[in-house]
């Protein structure tokens, strides 16, 4: 309540859907239909953000996968992953640093998995994308600490959603979407790592 919040994606429809409870919660919403793997106008969106606001949390949640129960991934699915799970996440966070290093102030939240752990193999490319995020958070959390900038990296396991309905094999430790948005809310707010 009381917050400013710019939620950002591909799906005007989910947006629309997501803006609604939040608007019901008291928070102002602005809604932005984008590609982010689209890393110019990705940059040129953020920016003009930021030329009226300041970013307190930015959250980089791009993912998808497809995995390899039909089959070998083929190069078009392998740089489909890529390009939305590691460019997205990165052409998300890269432009909002430098306002954060100069304000002191900020929070980064980088969203990978259990896989980006250990490469599954029924999903190599997705897993292979979400390690890549992992590390490039874990290096810039080492390096804007000094800046007084947070950065977050949530792994997850399995959570009840629309990705992992799909899947026909075991999930062991599935949580609800709810419960996985209150341990990653209360990690922000104590700013762990």
């Amino acid at each position: 309540s009381g917050h400013k919040l710019f939620l950002i994606a591909r799906s005007k429809e989910r947006l629309e859907k997501i803006a609604k409870k939040c608007r019901n919660n008291g928070t102002n919403v602005n809604i932005i239909i984008l590609d982010i793997t689209d890393s110019h106008e990705s940059n040129k969106v953020i920016k003009s953000i930021l030329k009226n606001n300041y970013i307190d949390i930015i959250i980089a949640c791009a993912g998808v996968s497809a995995g390899t129960l039909e089959g070998p991934e083929s190069i078009h699915q392998v740089r489909k992953i890529f390009s939305t799970n590691t460019d997205g996440v990165i052409n998300t966070i890269i432009p909002v640093i430098p306002q954060m290093i100069k304000r002191s102030a900020g929070n980064i939240v980088v969203i990978s998995s259990m896989a980006g752990l250990l490469g599954l193999s029924s999903a190599p490319a997705y897993s292979a994308s979400k390690g890549a995020v992992r590390i490039f958070a874990d290096a810039l959390r080492s390096y804007l600490s000094k800046f007084n900038v947070h950065v977050t990296t949530v792994i997850p396991g399995y959570i009840k959603t629309p990705m992992t309905e799909v899947n026909n094999f075991p999930m062991p430790l599935m949580i609800t979407a709810k419960k996985a948005a209150n341990k990653i809310i209360l990690a922000i707010e104590q700013n762990k790592s």
